[in-house]
């Protein structure tokens, strides 16, 4: 499940992306991005929290990652629909989430203590 969940943050970080540069170039985004990269982050964070419920306890620090930054995502969201520029906040954002994947990629396919 773990595999499943790299793939589903692989395609997170695609659509990120294009979120991201429409936020510092200060132009709208899609809403089917935006709905899709929510819907695939929270579903691919539910697979990691399903596999640290199953006993793999190293994943802790990616649940806790995670729901930073899907509340990050929130925040930014909201505030984008109030027509401002959050660039800090994406910035910010951006770093916790790929602070989140690589460590979720080692644990994935890195060794197992």
């Amino acid at each position: 499940m773990l595999l499943w969940s790299v793939v589903c943050f692989t395609f997170v970080i695609a659509l990120g992306v294009l979120l991201a540069i429409g936020v510092f170039r200060g132009t709208p985004s899609s809403k089917m991005i935006r709905l899709f990269h929510g819907v695939l982050a929270v579903t691919g964070l539910a697979m990691v929290a399903t596999v640290m419920s199953r006993g793999d306890t190293r994943l802790g620090i990616n649940v806790a990652l995670g729901t930073v930054v899907i509340l990050l995502g929130v925040i930014i969201g909201l505030i984008r629909v109030k027509r401002m520029n959050p660039s800090a906040l994406v910035a910010c954002h951006i770093w916790l989430a790929a602070m989140f994947y690589i460590i979720l990629v080692f644990f994935t396919f890195g060794p197992s203590f």
